[in-house]
């Protein structure tokens, strides 16, 4: 298990869009068992930017994610001690949030990209990996990663919008009328529980 972390906090780069961000605040953590490999895809990613830490086998690569918590998984599938698609699980398990980006070798057929992706993989690629696309698509799985952790942001602001406010309110499906969520304030206003309110439609 390897952890580089030369001063990758004061390195700043400009990423593809020509916005200036600490690419060396993404941690990926490079699972291969291959030391030539996996030397060098850590080398091109770290002069890509991120910060890259190693995992030899299924067993390290849990046992690190749990302690640095990446950004993103490079998973490779076959390793000594656990599948990669094992490995995969029990990551989506632990955080179903993290990308997990999934390589084998070039003779996998198309059911192996299956069970890869069945396992919870976001992405699968078969080697030789050419290292743009590889850049690219860990780019892709990191900018669907922020949209998503946006979206809930929004979705966690409006409710608590919604819950706190003392004006009593209604969120009602338009075309059932059925009433989907009400606020504290409806329920200490009217006196019926949200379950009532729920049992209710607009033409109550």
């Amino acid at each position: 298990m390897r952890v580089h972390t030369e001063n990758e906090a004061d390195r700043v780069f400009l990423n593809e869009t020509g916005d200036w961000r600490a690419m060396s605040q993404i941690k990926i953590l490079n699972v291969e068992d291959y030391p030539a490999s996996r030397e060098a895809v850590s080398e091109m990613l770290r002069l890509a930017g991120f910060a890259v830490f190693e995992a030899a086998t299924g067993g390290e690569a849990l046992e690190l994610a749990a302690q640095i918590r990446p950004q993103l998984v490079l998973l490779d599938v076959k390793l000594p001690d656990i599948s990669g698609h094992e490995v995969c699980r029990r990551l989506k398990a632990d955080d179903a949030t993290v990308p997990i980006l999934q390589i084998s070798a070039s003779y996998v057929s198309g059911q192996d990209k299956v069970r890869g992706l069945e396992s919870g993989a976001d992405a699968y690629l078969v080697k030789p990996v050419e290292p743009e696309e590889l850049i690219a698509t860990i780019r892709a799985l990191l900018r669907m990663r922020d949209a998503e952790e946006a979206r809930r942001e929004t979705e966690q602001r409006s409710e608590l919008l919604f819950e706190s406010s003392s004006i009593p309110t209604w969120i009602c499906d338009l075309e059932t009328l059925d009433l989907l969520a009400v606020n504290q304030a409806a329920v200490a206003q009217y006196g019926y529980s949200r379950d009532e309110f729920l049992a209710m439609s607009i033409r109550d």
